[in-house]
């Protein structure tokens, strides 16, 4: 538990190490156990050391978050709603981190640390999402722009729940914030669908282009074989002459429809 990741190093330091300072104590626990494990600061132990990783980590995603909206080409509206989140969780954590004598009761709390390890989770979640976003391969048909509105919602409502539990204060209420997730989610959707669109005639233009470049071929060939044919009426050997099927207009109807 977070009490016993405090107190346990501690305890076996003070017993092996009387005569050292508590500033070499901390510094040997440090180099042994890395930045999570809690240390001494006089006769204080500092209740903030277990979430060094966590406060690592949450900067650390909050920035690839910040980055991923930056580069990214597709959903750029909705990227900048999640963006507006991070940011504001990450000036929360600025101030929790400034002010830990004040809440030293709140690092002690193991809920608390609970809590925000599972809000390091969610903006891992985020992030993927982001990435994902940000890259049309992923969602290419516009049936699947109510998955990314349902994933949207399901993340946020997630994340604002545990800025909530955590006390963390949001720039802009819930129901302002929720008016503009919907309208951004609803521009992003409308751009998607008329690139999908663009591309869907794009391609339908191009199996056009390409069917009537192999009807002139069909024709070219044929004719090749009739003469090679009429060429050699009088032999009496039998050339079986293969003629390729022409492609007809219900099939390149098939195609649209397909695509479309």
């Amino acid at each position: 538990s977070l009490k016993t990741l405090i107190h346990t190093y501690s305890y076996n330091k003070m017993s092996k190490t009387a005569t050292k300072s508590f500033t070499d104590t901390a510094k040997d626990f440090n180099n042994e156990y890395g930045k999570g494990a809690a240390y001494m600061t006089g006769k204080f132990i500092d209740a903030v050391a277990p979430y060094i990783p966590l406060f690592d980590a949450a900067t650390k995603l909050i920035k690839e978050i910040i980055d991923l909206h930056d580069a990214a080409q597709y959903n750029k509206n909705t990227c900048a709603r999640l963006m507006e989140r991070v940011i504001d969780a990450n000036g929360a954590i600025e101030k929790l981190k400034r002010t830990k004598k004040i809440n030293e009761k709140k690092f002690n709390d193991q809920n608390f640390y609970n809590t925000f390890q599972r809000f390091t989770n969610i903006l891992i979640k985020i992030k993927a999402f982001e990435e994902d976003l940000a890259k049309m391969g992923n969602f290419r048909k516009t049936f699947e722009a109510s998955m990314i509105k349902e994933k949207f919602i399901a993340l946020t409502g997630e994340f604002d729940a545990t800025m909530r539990d955590l006390n963390f204060s949001m720039m802009i209420d819930n129901e302002e914030q929720r008016k503009k997730d919907f309208e951004s989610l609803e521009e992003d959707h409308d751009e998607i669908k008329k690139l999908l669109i663009y591309t869907r005639e794009a391609v339908i233009e191009k199996v056009e282009a390409v069917a009537q470049e192999v009807q002139v071929m069909r024709l070219q060939l044929e004719e090749k074989l009739d003469n090679h044919h009429h060429d050699h009426s009088g032999d009496k050997s039998v050339y079986k002459v293969y003629k390729p099927e022409q492609i007809g207009s219900e099939q390149l109807q098939y195609c649209r429809t397909s695509l479309t």
